[in-house]
């Protein structure tokens, strides 16, 4: 997203991938509305299923909660398709895509970035790093990175057409399965996107994913392509920007503490870096402060109040569990309304009001 804004701008820009396009990778592939809403082009042709519902079901208190919208909650797609075509986009822009090109060092100098590939250096006056909680860009910055990581499992799941159909109603979350954490079900064109995490490191996910399979119907004899990943979270306020570098997406631990949606951060952090920069190009320290400002107020403050809600969630099951059976319809549209970004819920946490009116509401 920085590469398009940048270059959109009038800047010359040059993006790095290391593997070749399009590639693989690792993620549910549910795009949140907002997230839909912060692209400045189209997805036609990229958006597999679109959901207008969405359900929400505690198998603790056997309750299921549909929350139904006029437009999609959840879209899903494949990453490699989605991620090549916002690459493309760019590069119709103007930016000149370096793919199957590693970035092997990294020198941060006063005035300008020096670059270094497996194949050549190069010069920049700035550098985002979106590759990656390891990645070589947040390990400049900082040696050490001690990002808190919630582990996921998910799979790729071909089944036949009678249980495709089955679970392609809605896409779904389900809680009080999984210790410390949930399952979810994206349906895809031809197959489900299926996964559990856990906020626990050292739960047994193959197993939870086991139990999850067996709770809501998944067959043994199904074919299954699994992929492991975790998922970072910046809850020790690790620097996002150094001089002339600046961090993104998962790079900077910036995913969303309660369910650990990471898309809409990234694009929202990226469309930001790229207008940190093109507004104070020439004034490096109005670029720190620009970013560092709009990431609080945007996305780390949220954060704040949504780790709280998933210390609840996840740490207190029975509190959860309550909850959820006294108003969960209420508490399953408020969750849906602030992904879709109909509001923030930091702003809605700070007025005591707001507590009363949910216990008072029916």
């Amino acid at each position: 997203m920085s590469s398009f804004f940048l270059a959109k701008a009038g800047l010359k820009v040059a993006l790095f991938e290391k593997e070749k396009l399009p590639r693989y990778k690792t993620c549910g592939g549910g795009l949140i509305h907002k997230s839909i809403n912060m692209l400045p082009f189209s997805l036609n042709g990229i958006v597999e299923k679109e959901f207008f519902e969405v359900a929400v079901c505690d198998h603790k208190i056997k309750r299921s909660f549909v929350v139904k919208r006029d437009v999609p909650i959840i879209s899903t797609v494949m990453r490699e398709n989605f991620d090549y075509n916002i690459i493309k986009t760019a590069e119709k822009q103007g930016v000149e895509i370096f793919s199957n090109t590693k970035v092997v060092d990294i020198i941060d100098k006063t005035s300008e970035v020096l670059v270094i590939t497996d194949s050549a250096s190069y010069t920049a006056k700035y550098l985002i790093g979106a590759d990656g909680a390891n990645g070589i860009t947040a390990k400049t910055i900082s040696e050490n990175r001690n990002y808190r990581r919630i582990p996921a499992l998910e799979c790729e799941i071909y089944l036949n057409d009678i249980l495709l159909d089955k679970f392609s109603r809605f896409a779904r979350f389900d809680f009080g399965i999984i210790h410390f954490g949930y399952g979810w079900v994206f349906p895809k064109n031809d197959h489900l996107s299926v996964g559990v995490l856990s906020m626990e490191t050292k739960v047994n996910l193959n197993k939870q994913l086991q139990k999850y399979f067996a709770e809501i119907g998944i067959p043994d004899t199904a074919k299954i392509e699994k992929h492991g990943y975790s998922i970072p979270l910046n809850t020790n306020n690790l620097p996002l920007v150094k001089n002339r570098l600046l961090l993104t997406g998962d790079a900077a631990g910036l995913a969303d503490p309660l369910m650990g949606e990471g898309i809409s951060r990234a694009l929202l952090s990226g469309k930001i870096a790229g207008e940190a920069i093109s507004n104070n190009f020439d004034d490096p320290l109005e670029v720190v402060a620009f970013y560092n400002s709009r990431i609080y107020h945007e996305i780390i403050r949220d954060n704040k109040y949504t780790g709280f809600i998933s210390r609840i969630v996840y740490n207190y099951p029975q509190l959860r569990s309550l909850l959820l059976k006294i108003k969960g319809q209420q508490l399953s549209d408020l969750v849906t309304e602030a992904s879709m970004g109909e509001f923030k819920l930091s702003s809605e946490m700070r007025n005591p009001l707001n507590y009363l009116k949910l216990l008072i509401n029916k």
